[in-house]
């Protein structure tokens, strides 16, 4: 008798406009657990290539300089938030790491704000011992990681030149998920399917599933499907896959439900199978869902 499959998948893509930075689609970073999304401005380079900078999940500078010649830059990072720490605690023992290495330097309030229901606290510094001037957006996330944006500039005029683009970034922020929770305790399986369909509505990620990712593998996932009904005790139950794929492009952390013979056979042949690299960084994995209806 011969079997068909459907996948079902969910796709919103969503573009986004900022006042000055028109036109501007936001652009999805992973890393450290956490996954969000910021402008990509005009004028500036966004640079993803973590391995090159720093390790950073995302770096700009000004167009037609690079990460290591710019005198001003912006990036975006996240440290681990070990559940029992405030955002204004955190903020405090950043400032004493800073005046730890540079006692001469000043710290002033650079507002705060609310952006996608998260309370971000802007400080400014000047005269640390590198002689930068520097504006660090604390962005709380109460569940996952604290993310920082920050701008560095060797000069005060190249820094207020800047300032701007720094203040749109900050507020084009939004947060897609948290794929490790601040305690470390693993996500739910319907937490993951939460989290993954909030990834696929970010243009970054939907692209690479649907432009890259199944035009790969899609006859390959055709045929583990196939021999996957094929055996004698073959569930036609639907059935749900999630899965992490991990930057040079294989699926981890794979989990499904119900736990049927062929979903397990489906998820066992999945980890074998080798997908185009991510491309979005090099710091963090995509949290991918699959929903399989089984047509006898």
């Amino acid at each position: 008798m011969l079997r068909l499959f459907s996948v079902i998948l969910l796709v919103v893509l969503s573009s986004y406009a900022l006042s000055s930075l028109a036109e501007t689609q936001k652009f999805t970073v992973v890393g450290n657990g956490v996954i969000f999304a910021l402008a990509d401005p005009a004028g500036w380079e966004m640079d993803t290539n973590s391995q090159q900078n720093n390790k950073l999940p995302v770096v700009y500078y000004p167009t037609g300089q690079t990460w290591g010649n710019a005198h001003a830059v912006i990036y975006a990072n996240s440290s681990m938030n070990d559940c029992h720490t405030s955002l204004e605690k955190y903020i405090a023992e950043d400032i004493a790491d800073f005046k730890n290495n540079s006692p001469n330097i000043v710290i002033k309030d650079g507002g705060a704000l609310t952006i996608d229901g998260k309370k971000i606290i802007i400080k400014m510094f000047t005269g640390d011992h590198f002689g930068n001037i520097e504006a660090v957006a604390y962005v709380d996330n109460k569940d996952g990681p604290f993310i920082t944006i920050t701008l560095t500039s060797r000069t005060q005029q190249l820094f207020d030149e800047a300032l701007p683009i720094f203040k749109e970034l900050v507020s084009s922020f939004q947060l897609v998920g948290n794929s490790m929770t601040c305690n470390s305790k693993g996500l739910t399986f319907s937490e993951r399917v939460e989290l993954a369909k909030r990834a696929e509505e970010q243009k970054e990620i939907s692209n690479y599933i649907y432009k890259q990712m199944f035009p790969a593998i899609g006859s390959n996932v055709a045929s583990l499907m196939k021999s996957c009904l094929a055996k004698k005790t073959a569930s036609v139950d639907k059935f749900t896959i999630v899965a992490d794929i991990n930057p040079i492009g294989k699926f981890r952390e794979i989990e499904f439900l119900p736990k049927t013979n062929t979903a397990s056979c489906f998820a066992k042949g999945l980890t074998k199978m080798s997908l185009p690299p991510t491309n979005l960084c090099q710091c963090g994995q995509i949290p991918f869902v699959l929903d399989m209806g089984i047509k006898p």
